[in-house]
């Protein structure tokens, strides 16, 4: 009975050391996964900054609009069939 009780417990200490081991590995990898999102925010916070865009803009020789006309379609028919 001591013996069958002491392979019980050896068994039991065995999986609780083993899911210890795994949940610390989880949240290794949660911490990274956690790190490498916000660094990831980070860099889309400045490719879509104001300066950023300046420059792609002046790069790919797009022009200023100063005025914007709207196309009035009040008067619009459309034929239904």
């Amino acid at each position: 009975m001591i013996i069958i009780t002491g392979v019980m417990y050896l068994i039991g200490t065995n999986d609780v050391s083993i899911k210890s081991y795994v949940l610390q590995q989880h949240k290794k990898q949660a911490m990274k996964l956690r790190n490498d999102n916000n660094d990831l925010e980070l860099k889309t916070m400045s490719l879509s900054s104001y300066n950023n865009l300046s420059k792609r803009v002046e790069n790919l020789k797009l022009v200023k609009v100063d005025k914007i006309d709207y196309i009035n379609t009040n008067n619009a028919v459309a034929l239904g069939r």
